[in-house]
């Protein structure tokens, strides 16, 4: 069995928001963006609707296979702080570039509804993937 690594709630909380909230869906965005731009290549808003579906829908696989990676990786010993840090670096970081964007074309999209939508998702799928680790304490009596 390998060995889990000690390390600092923030630091688990990074590796998560970097592979749940950017990685993964940043990975699936490229990919499945050009087949849906060829065939919605006529409707604007077919297109972008199902953009946002993707990017929901990324972040939820994203969140699975970082929770599954954290769990196996890490000993959580409280996943719930886990979680809300990495909540706010979401909310921080991908929040801070929506906003940006929202001030350069003085209009609140589609886009940053489903920003608010995914940083639901990743919050509640967060808490129900990340577990606490079970601790095997070893009596080392003479």
């Amino acid at each position: 069995m390998k060995e889990k690594k000690i390390s600092a709630d923030w630091y688990i909380a990074a590796t998560h928001w970097l592979t749940a909230g950017f990685a993964i869906p940043l990975i699936i965005g490229f990919v499945a963006a050009i087949p849906l731009a060829l065939f919605f290549a006529k409707e604007a808003i077919i297109f972008q609707i199902s953009i946002s579906v993707l990017s929901i829908l990324s972040v939820w696989l994203g969140v699975m296979y970082s929770a599954s990676y954290v769990n196996k990786t890490y000993v959580i010993k409280n996943p719930l702080v886990i979680v809300k840090i990495a909540t706010v670096y979401l909310v921080v970081i991908g929040g801070g570039l929506r906003l940006y964007e929202v001030s350069q074309t003085k209009t609140v999209g589609i886009e940053f509804i489903t920003f608010i939508i995914g940083v639901a998702v990743f919050y509640f799928t967060s808490k129900r993937y990340i577990k606490s680790s079970e601790v095997v304490m070893v009596n080392q009596s003479s």
